[in-house]
């Protein structure tokens, strides 16, 4: 039973006052206090990606639990275990690396090694699109199975939702289950290479031939379907943004913006004038570090710049 014992009797908790909060299992990262609002925080999605390896095959194990152990405490780590025995990371930048490098180090006794961080890129679907293989095994295919699948763009920050428009009793449980596991699976690599997020696909035709259907060919014939529906629904790839703000002499608001322009950024603003300049704007997360290492030598060491992370955009149009 969840507790709240308010310091100094009162019956209520409010503002400036000091409370403690029993519950049971004990609170955790994510749990949310009071009802649900709109201004509830939200983080943007992270803009980097890396693999981490232990630097002893002894401790590959314990690192992958330390990691799933630290990503269920820290809201702003995304890892997700590879096939090849690594986890993938989702990171915010290389401080975060750097931080969690330590903490393994100091708190679980683990050395890891970081692949070099790269940009993350999404891809969304751009429109509908259906696949339907009915009863394959009609044509000598190995997949005693039938499925059909649509895919559709999901609301923004969504993730991926996986739906029906059959009757679940038109389906042993396991072969359901089968099906959406491997959707979003699948879905992990979309048509350019990136994770596909923001969709929504949904199973619009089930069967199966009994005895002989198996959970393996609905995990089979699931992706064979899916990227047929994708394909036909096309995907347009996003890459993270950054919002920035730059003081800038005067004299150097020329050259920083042909700079900052020739890097892809979208300004919003310039102000100022004498002694200088602030300029807003966003650039591609991925030449921010390209535009932070230019800005000292044109402006001789007067600028001072600052950015974080912002909503991603399209990059290349629709398949």
């Amino acid at each position: 039973m969840t507790r709240l014992d308010v310091v100094g009797g009162a019956g209520i908790l409010t503002a400036g006052n000091i409370a403690a909060l029993g519950v049971p299992g004990g609170p955790r990262v994510g749990d949310r206090l009071g009802d649900l609002t709109d201004r509830a925080p939200q983080f943007a999605p992270p803009t980097l990606q890396t693999l981490v390896l232990a630097r002893r095959p002894e401790q590959a194990a314990p690192l992958r639990s330390a990691l799933l152990t630290l990503d269920d405490q820290d809201p702003l780590l995304h890892a997700r275990p590879e096939a090849s025995g690594a986890t993938a990371l989702l990171l915010y930048g290389e401080v975060q690396m750097e931080v969690l490098a330590a903490t393994l180090a100091e708190d679980f006794g683990i050395e890891a090694e970081f692949a070099p961080g790269r940009v993350r890129f999404l891809e969304r679907p751009a429109g509908v699109g259906e696949a339907v293989e009915e009863k394959p095994w009609l044509d000598r295919t190995r997949y005693w199975a039938t499925i059909g699948l649509r895919v559709a763009p999901g609301p923004r920050g969504s993730g991926g939702v996986f739906t029906y428009e059959t009757e679940l009793v038109a389906l042993p449980r396991a072969f359901h289950q089968a099906v959406e596991e491997t959707v979003y699976a699948t879905l992990l690599t979309g048509l350019d290479g990136a994770a596909v997020t923001d969709y929504r696909v949904t199973l619009t035709r089930s069967g199966f031939s009994s005895p002989v259907s198996t959970a393996a060919d609905f995990r089979g014939l699931t992706p064979i379907v899916l990227r047929r529906a994708l394909r036909r629904a096309g995907t347009r790839l996003y890459g993270p943004y950054h919002s920035f703000e730059a003081e800038v002499p005067a004299d150097a608001l020329g050259p920083v913006t042909a700079q900052l322009a020739a890097l892809g950024a979208d300004f919003s603003g310039t102000t100022g004038g004498a002694p200088g300049w602030l300029i807003t704007g966003e650039p591609p997360a991925r030449r921010v570090r390209e535009a932070e290492l230019r800005l000292p030598g044109l402006t001789r060491g007067e600028a001072v710049w600052s950015s974080r992370p912002a909503a991603d955009r399209p990059l290349k149009p629709s398949h």
